[in-house]
C-alpha cells in the first residue's frame, strides 16, 4: 500500500503535478486524478490537493483504492461537457473509499 499525490497547483507543499511523475511525493505529484487512478496499485491511497478535477467521461476504478482530499471539502470532482452528472465513477469489482470531497 502506497500513497500517491495529485496536484494542479503549487499549494500546501505540492509542486504542480505532471502525469509522467510517479506521484510518490508532493514534489512528484500527478497532474490528473485519472492518471493517479491508472498508476495506483490495489489498496493505495490517493491524496488530492485542493482544486477542481474533471473527467470527460468518468473516473474508472477497477481496484481497491482510497481517495482523500488534502484538506476536507477543498476538492471538487466533476465531469466536463454537457452531462448532467456532477461526477460519475464506474467502480468495477472492487472497493472504493472516499474522503470528504465535494
Amino acid at each position: 500500500m502506497a500513497i500517491k499525490y495529485v496536484s494542479q497547483t503549487a499549494t500546501n507543499g505540492y509542486s504542480v503535478g505532471i502525469d509522467s511523475n510517479d506521484g510518490s511525493a508532493k514534489a512528484l505529484a500527478k497532474l490528473t486524478l485519472d492518471s493517479a487512478i491508472t498508476g495506483a496499485s490495489a489498496n493505495d491511497t490517493i491524496i488530492v490537493n485542493d482544486g477542481t478535477y474533471t473527467s470527460t467521461t468518468y473516473f474508472n476504478i477497477t481496484k481497491n483504492l482510497t481517495i482523500n482530499p488534502e484538506n476536507p471539502e477543498a476538492v471538487v470532482l466533476k465531469r466536463t461537457g454537457a452531462q448532467t452528472e456532477v461526477i460519475y465513477m464506474r467502480v468495477s469489482g472492487c472497493a472504493l473509499t472516499l474522503g470528504p470531497l465535494i
